[in-house]
């Protein structure tokens, strides 16, 4: 292990040799303050190489020192930065570059739970095998700064991973199989997992298990509630601990953005489908499985998404019943009206709050089949 010394001086020469600066954005947030009673920060540093090249580590600051250089440690070992920063060290011109990022349930300039989850991504050139992506996935109890592993969020470990195995075949597979290039989908890498924060927990593959036609890991995502037989849904336990009350869920965020960019960032290697509006669209990432973006004719943005599956402010599609959700008036939707609407015949209503349109929409057994949300232009009239 590095000393702190050694550590710094290591990032000083890479600097001075890539002719790049230093960034450093501290992403602080409310955890359990170590001794000091100063609260955590979670740090970027990124070091910028050749041709777009870039390394970004997560560090943690604050709070208790020793949980601190525990988990920063870990970090650097498992993710394996220091052969990255050894490979970029030594890109020539013209060759495969490297990317790593990271992404973790903390939220900027806002607050992390107890339980700090990470994904740290290498795309491009590998310092063993060949170029591609490789994600390395790591949890971190804050209170001690304790690795968490797959079993201490079960109440039944073996039960959930039945569960798993059952599922990537009865559901991840019927709805990926268009995008997915190696299939093996088990057994399920249940150590690879990252919390959301927002109630999901994904499961990230190795490439040469299951991948995506764009050349990404494969991966799924099941929420809380689709685990809970198995999950320890205690208020103190590891699971809850990782919620972010901060957080919006992924979908929440990208109505109004630039379709063009949301569709590079999230991978889409598919055509677009029919909505009454323009056009919907699916893509690779695991939070957005059975969720479709949604556009107008100009395609210029996402004006909304459509959810086939998921749970939303206490509504689970599949399962709630129009009963349970509301007491008010709602029309019929006929065959012809539904396919535009990516639902099947029966009936729906809508609530508008935050500036937003919500749609419910129900089969003829008026259980609940989709939930889509507007936001610049909503679609349909129903008058």
């Amino acid at each position: 292990m590095r000393s702190k010394s050694v550590y710094v001086f290591l990032k000083f020469l890479l600097a001075v040799t890539l002719c790049c600066c230093m960034l450093a954005v501290a992403i602080p947030f409310v955890a359990e303050a170590g001794e000091t009673g100063e609260a955590y920060a979670l740090v970027s540093e990124t070091v910028n190489g050749p041709e777009g090249s870039f390394i970004t580590r997560p560090v943690l600051t604050g709070g208790d020192a020793a949980v601190c250089e525990t988990v920063n440690a870990a970090i650097a070992e498992k993710a394996n930065l220091s052969a990255y920063e050894t490979a970029l060290l030594n890109l020539s011109p013209g060759s495969t570059g490297i990317r790593v990022n990271w992404q973790s349930n903390a939220v900027e300039n806002g607050k992390c739970p107890e339980v700090l989850s990470i994904r740290v991504c290498a795309e491009g050139k590998q310092p063993q095998g060949r170029p591609g992506q490789v994600n390395y996935l790591m949890t971190f109890d804050l209170r001690d700064g304790s690795e968490v592993t797959f079993g201490m969020l079960c109440t039944d470990e073996d039960g959930m991973t039945g569960f798993l195995e059952e599922y990537v075949w009865d559901e991840v597979e019927p709805e990926l199989s268009d995008y997915m290039e190696n299939r093996s989908l088990s057994p399920v890498p249940a150590e690879r997992f990252f919390l959301d924060g927002c109630g999901n927990i994904v499961f990230y593959y190795e490439k040469g298990q299951f991948s995506f036609l764009s050349g990404a890991c494969g991966a799924f995502a099941v929420s809380y509630g689709e685990v809970s037989e198995w999950l320890n849904t205690d208020e103190d336990a590891l699971p809850a601990l990782a919620l972010n009350s901060e957080k919006e869920p992924l979908f929440m965020t990208l109505p109004g953005c630039d379709l063009e960019e949301t569709l590079e960032k999230y991978k889409c290697p598919l055509d677009s489908f029919y909505y009454v509006s323009g056009s919907a669209y699916l893509t690779e990432e695991p939070l957005l499985r059975g969720i479709y973006l949604l556009t107008n004719e100009d395609e210029e943005f996402v004006t909304g998404v459509a959810l086939l599956r998921g749970t939303l402010d206490g509504a689970v599609i599949g399962r709630s019943t129009l009963n349970e959700l509301h007491d008010g008036d709602c029309w019929p939707v006929n065959q012809e009206e539904s396919e535009g609407l990516l639902t099947v015949p029966g009936c729906c209503y809508e609530e508008k709050r935050d500036g937003l349109t919500y749609l419910y929409c129900f089969d003829e057994d008026q259980v609940l089949y989709n939930i889509s949300i507007h936001a610049r232009y909503y679609p349909y009239d129903h008058e």
